[in-house]
């Protein structure tokens, strides 16, 4: 798979991915960094690319586009440091 990472995620995260054969940029190594959503939104489709970010916004400018590109991975978590992206977790569920 092809994927954009976006400013608010480590560029490590670029290299882990690249290590299991998928292709990553960095908004940051495109001269991105001061860029828009719009503008990388734009930059994954033509390039096919899977956005992956941390930033809720992709979601409402996707969802208003009415374009079925680009697909967006959005995390969620407090702590974006490539150790805790990759760390295995275990759910305890309480029913």
């Amino acid at each position: 798979m092809k994927f954009l990472l976006d400013m608010n995620l480590p560029r490590s995260l670029g290299q882990k991915l690249k290590t299991i054969h998928h292709q990553t940029r960095h908004v940051g190594g495109l001269g991105m960094a001061e860029a828009d959503d719009i503008e990388i939104v734009h930059e994954a489709r033509e390039n096919q690319e899977v956005i992956i970010t941390h930033d809720l916004d992709y979601g409402d400018l996707l969802a208003f586009s009415g374009e079925s590109s680009p697909s967006v991975i959005i995390f969620r978590l407090r702590n974006t440091q490539l150790e805790n992206l990759f760390a295995k977790r275990r759910i305890d569920c309480h029913w």
